[in-house]
């Protein structure tokens, strides 16, 4: 969750300090009925500590207690005002997301633009903006003035019911200062503040903070964020998610070291008195002693850290897949297409990360396998530059099928291509280190391999056949043992290209070994012979 202040308010004057935590209401709910009682029993001290515990995790106001229908109250007089301001945070926000996913430069800024596009959005917004009656049920709770403001989200303000005290179902109780939170897949973000509308750079820092907290929530990382605010995990997903924002003054700071200390001190401030930082942190990490496990944990960390630093949609679809994959053996495929699609930097970041590790380390050893050499492929552009050099979505689809592994499908990628792709790709080696990277079984590649140096699909049948005719020479081994190369093997053989022989001869030699090698010498002699070239079939 994000509070912010213009670079003139932080120098001006320090942000008001919110109350300390305390113990959940009864039963962990928060209602009006336990917050009156609260107040009533303990104070506002303490009920500011019970509301802050909740604001932390972008909790709403809960509903209220079953009772007797009240008459609703009658509109305020600037309801309609806060609801054109609602309208227009929509409206401003649209336009900001629509000029993220045109940002060429900047890999966060683009990525995050993309998890709230299409028909289907992995995330998406909502503005929160203060209620007319805010101060109306402010004052009616008994709470200090400028402590906290009350919001609703989307478009409408829901009516005040006849008890002030008593907010709206979905109401949300939150600092003066902050401009966004999270509800499950949603960013909550705040058009105004302080009267202004937020600058462009500051939503979209908003969206690109907001976006991260979700994330990496999703991915189970840092999971002590949701149950304890003073936590080191708590510090570690705030600190990831200003230092990954792109806009204002942390981006701003190009030293990384200077920036992670910047975003420290506003996370923890400068002493257990100062009222800037998050209390909860604050506290824990000014309280004695100096050495204390959380102050010592904080100052070591001083970069982001977590799956999915750049917001990447590619990234987290690759962890939906391999988590289907854990429970669902077949969804290995899915997750191979996945990786296809992941840019270099973002394949980069997932071979390293002790999250995907973890999951894949989950499956079978064979599929395991897979999933790493998909991933230990090269990076460099001397590699990924000559995969698809046009950029064609045909030869795409290709690799894609290539790494899900399903023969017929593979051939019908490879006959949708046009005839300059095919040869485009005939003897391209960045396509031939792909398929030792993407199609691990031997016989598998072998046909591949065939396919593309043949510039046909008929040859992967043709490769097929080949090694087919292998297998049952061999077996006939142990009967009357051959003397040559059988007729039908030899009729297999020149089925095959002459590019295709000798890709089975030189670039695929564990299937060949496997196949070709382990047969008679009086067949396999011969039959090489044919394959390297020195001998026509």
């Amino acid at each position: 969750m994000i509070a912010r202040r213009t670079r003139r308010e932080q120098r001006a004057a320090p942000e008001p300090e919110p109350p300390a935590p305390a113990p959940a209401a009864p039963g962990g709910e928060l209602t009006p009925a336990s917050v009156l009682a609260l107040q009533q029993g303990a104070g506002n001290a303490a009920v500011g500590r019970l509301l802050q515990r909740h604001e932390d995790h972008g909790t709403a106001v809960a509903e209220p207690e079953a009772g007797p229908a009240a008459a609703p109250a009658a509109p305020a007089a600037g309801q309609a005002a806060a609801e054109a301001i609602a309208a227009e945070t929509v409206t401003r926000i649209d336009t900001q997301i629509q000029e993220m996913a045109k940002d060429k430069d900047n890999a966060t800024v683009r990525n995050t633009a993309g998890l709230f596009a299409g028909a289907s959005p992995r995330l998406r917004f909502t503005p929160m903006t203060p209620r007319s009656d805010s101060e109306t049920i402010r004052t009616a709770r008994g709470q200090t003035a400028g402590s906290v403001v009350y919001f609703f989200t989307g478009t409408t303000q829901p009516a005040l019911g006849a008890t002030p005290g008593t907010p709206p179902a979905g109401t949300l109780e939150k600092r003066p200062t902050v401009v966004g939170t999270i509800q499950g897949d949603t960013v909550v973000i705040r058009g105004q503040s302080g009267g202004a509308w937020r600058t462009p750079e500051d939503l979209k820092g908003t969206l690109i903070h907001e976006g991260s907290h979700i994330l990496l929530k999703s991915y189970g990382e840092h999971p002590g964020t949701s149950t304890d605010a003073s936590s080191f995990d708590r510090y570690k997903d705030e600190f990831r998610a200003y230092f990954v924002e792109q806009f204002g003054s942390y981006a701003e700071t190009k030293d990384l070291d200077k920036r992670a200390a910047k975003i420290k001190r506003h996370l923890v401030g400068d002493s257990l008195a100062d009222t800037r930082g998050y209390p909860l942190l604050r506290t824990a990490y000014w309280t004695p002693p100096v050495d204390n496990p959380f102050r010592v944990a904080v100052d070591a960390h001083k970069r982001p850290d977590g799956f999915n630093l750049t917001n990447s949609i590619r990234l987290d679809r690759l962890f939906t897949a391999l988590d289907a994959a854990a429970a669902d053996p077949s969804q290995v495929d899915e997750a191979m297409v996945h990786i296809t699609r992941l840019t270099p930097a973002e394949r980069e970041e997932a071979k390293a990360a002790t999250l995907v590790k973890a999951k894949t380390d989950a499956l079978g050893a064979d599929d395991a396998k897979r999933i790493r050499a998909a991933l230990d492929a090269p990076t460099h552009k001397d590699y990924t530059g000559r995969l698809n050099p046009s950029g064609s979505g045909r030869i795409a689809r290709l690799y894609e099928e290539i790494a899900r592994g399903g023969g017929q499908r593979t051939r019908d990628a490879y006959d949708a291509l046009k005839p300059e792709e095919r040869g485009e790709l005939q003897l391209n080696p960045g396509t031939m280190v792909f398929v030792d990277h993407n199609a691990l079984e031997p016989r598998r590649r072998a046909c591949v391999y065939a396919m593309l140096v043949g510039r046909s699909s008929t040859q992967y049948e043709a490769m097929e056949n080949f090694l087919d005719e292998c297998f049952f020479t061999h077996i006939g081994t142990y009967g009357d043992p051959p003397a040559g190369l059988p007729d039908e093997l030899r009729a297999a053989v020149r089925k095959l290209t002459f590019y295709g022989r000798l890709s089975l001869y030189r670039s695929v030699e564990d299937a060949r070994k496997e196949w070709v090698d382990s047969l008679p010498a009086v067949v396999s002699k011969p039959l090489l012979a044919i394959l390297r070239g020195d001998a026509d079939p």
